[in-house]
This record gives structure tokens, sequence and C-alpha cells, in this order.
């Protein structure tokens, strides 16, 4: 064979080559009449949905980031949260019909809070310097820092409104105030010499005060009024006190211990503490939520075996770890039922527990690792 003939044949199969690399971009890659490559917000990112994976039959992990505050939708029909590192989420309580939508998040988000429409929030975060508190709106998103001297807030359950603790030493200022959603229009309804104060709505009108929870220091708790500015007294000298409320605002569930911070119990109790019971169960009001269907049901997740810390206050910490169980009580009979008992294998501390309105399936955010969990209750 002469190098001439060489050479062609080496030609013909170079041109094979490139035609047959042409064919296969054309088919497979080539972009179609008016196709862009503009990203849509989010993309890039592998999708929410490969966040579900089934734990066993009953128990599933229905996020793929790192959540912060889940809670239940204006309609009570799915789940809203949002990322540690920023966005927001929307699921099923199945962990279906997964939307993400965008939300620009400084570092240390620790809490989100949301009016009763689910249109505006706020977010708290922890820094060196102490907590900030910031006012949201998924709408307009406008973004603004409330008051650095507001310690604790909350909002209505049925009004786009919110009341807050400030404490403001230079301008001689320690008070619950009420303000709309943004932080205008406030106004003072109640001064008081204590410090560190917790607020919490219990109905459109009624404000429920409390001190600072610790298991070394005895609580107390008031209902305030806040178109009469009546301050009715519930409960005194409790150790260990935190409390969760009902949604109607009848009842509500605390934890007590003894004054070293141990032999922590939940008890449920009616709006002014005159009937009060012992559930018989050792974990806190933040770990139990009330059944959408009935608020005589109550569901918490407890330790099996409840570890020897000082109550609330190491819990808060982050020094905890137990086996826990999930629970289903009714507050009418004091009937107890273990609805689910976690596998040993899978660090578990069970907060945040939304039921949904058919009450079959429970949401918690494991505070281990950060994720949601959907648990099948029927």
């Amino acid at each position: 064979m002469t190098n001439k003939r060489k050479i062609l044949i080496v030609l013909l199969v170079i041109l094979a080559l490139a035609l047959a690399g042409f064919a296969v971009y054309y088919v497979y890659f080539r972009k179609t009449p008016g196709e862009t490559t503009t990203e849509t917000p989010g993309a890039g990112k592998p999708p929410a949905q490969t966040g579900v994976r089934a734990m066993d039959d009953k128990l599933k992990k229905i996020s793929s980031v790192i959540a912060v505050s889940p809670i239940a939708s204006a309609d009570g029909q799915k789940i809203l949260y949002a990322g540690k590192k920023g966005n927001l989420y929307e699921t099923d309580f199945d962990g279906g019909n997964q939307k993400e939508t965008n939300l620009v998040v400084l570092q240390n988000l620790i809490k989100t809070l949301w009016s009763p429409a689910r249109e505006e929030f706020a977010t708290i975060y922890a820094n060196a310097d102490g907590r900030k508190i910031f006012y949201n709106n998924a709408k307009t998103k406008k973004t603004s820092p409330y008051d650095a001297g507001i310690k604790s807030l909350a909002f209505s359950k049925s009004e786009n409104k919110i009341a807050y603790y400030l404490s403001n030493d230079l301008q001689n200022t320690n008070a619950v105030f009420i303000a709309d959603a943004d932080g205008t229009n406030a106004r003072a309804v109640f001064n008081t010499r204590v410090k560190d104060i917790r607020v919490e709505w219990v109905s459109s009108n009624q404000i429920a005060i409390s001190t600072a929870p610790s298991g070394l220091v005895p609580n107390v708790l008031w209902v305030l009024n806040i178109d009469t500015q009546k301050l009715l007294p519930v409960m005194s000298q409790v150790y260990g006190f935190t409390m969760r409320w009902s949604p109607s605002g009848g009842r509500f569930l605390f934890s007590q211990t003894d004054a070293k911070g141990a032999n922590l119990t939940l008890f449920s109790s009616n709006q002014t503490g005159t009937e009060v019971k012992n559930l018989g169960l050792a974990t806190l009001p933040e770990k139990c939520a009330f059944s959408a269907k009935d608020e005589n049901i109550v569901f918490c997740s407890a330790p099996a075996s409840a570890p020897d810390i000082v109550w609330p206050d190491d819990y808060y910490k982050q020094i905890y770890s137990a086996s826990e169980q999930i629970w289903s009580i009714n507050l009418s009979t004091g009937k107890k039922d273990m609805v689910y008992d976690f596998d040993e294998t899978l660090a578990s501390d069970a907060a945040d527990l939304i039921v949904s309105p058919g009450a079959d399936r429970l949401i918690f955010l494991n505070k281990k690792d950060g994720a949601i969990y959907s648990l099948k209750l029927k």
C-alpha cells in the first residue's frame, strides 16, 4: 500500500468519526429553537424530593436540607419550613409536592415565627453579641430588623399582630408591647420590673406572660387581657416551667421539676390553672402537639428513660441524649398509648410536632440531624 493511500484512509476515518460525533450532538444535545440557558432560581440543586427516604414502614424523612421551625400552612394542608442556609420549602404531610422559593438568610438562623396567614414572619438569629430578630414579608420580600431590645416575640393566632417583650436599660423600658406584624404602631400593654420574660398568645385578646424557664429557679405564669389590661396570676413557684397552649387557648401543657431541675413531669391545665392533671410522662411541652381533630388528644415525644440532666436548662444547651418514643395522650381520661418507638440507630430529639388535619400523620423536626420526618399514625 502506498503512503498516499494510507494517508487517504486515515483522513476518511477521521472524517467518519467527526460526522458520527456531529450526529450524536445533533440528536441528543442540540438546543431546540427558542431554548435558552437561563436557570430558574434554585436550578442546579438536587430536587427537594431527593430528601424523601423511608426509614421503616411508618417513618420517613421528608427534607433534603437542614430545616428550621416547620409549621402547618394557613389552611393546615401543607408543611412550611425554612432552610438553615436559606430558602423556604413547602411539602405535603407525606413528603409529596415539594416546592422551594428563594429566601436569603444570615448566618446562625435558629428559629422562624409566622403570622396566621403565613405571609409575614420573623427570623431569629443567634450571634456572639446576642439574638437578632428580623421582620420578613414573603410576598413583598421586605426585610427589616426589629428593635434590638426585643427579647421575646410571638405572632397572634388570628391577626397579623405581634406581642413582644422589650428591655432597654438606657431608655428605662421593661414592658410587653403589641404592634403590627412589622413592629409599627406599637403600644405598651404591661409594664413590669421582672426581667427576661416570655410571651405567647393565648387568644385574640389574651397573652401569656411567664418568667424565663429554669429548673433551678421557680417560675411564674400570668395571663394578660390586652383589652382590659387585667393580669390574672395562673401559676407560681413552679420549677422547670415551660408551656404550650392549645389552639383554642382553653388549656395548656406545662412541665415541672423539683428544685434541682430533676424529676421532669408533664402536666395539663385549664386556662386559669385551677384544674391540673399529671400526665405521667417525662417530657417538655415543646415536644408535644395538640391534635388538629380533637384538642383532648395530644402527641408527645419523650425519652424512654429521662437522662439525668437539669431540665429544661441542659436541654436548651443541647446536653441531651436519649432513645425516644412517641405517645398519644387523652387529656380527658389520662389514657396513654405509645404509637412509635424510635430505632436506637436513629439519634432522635423530636420537636416542633405537627398533627395532620386527619390525625393520620405526625410531622416533627429531629434536632439531632436537622431533618423533618413524617410518621404514619394510621
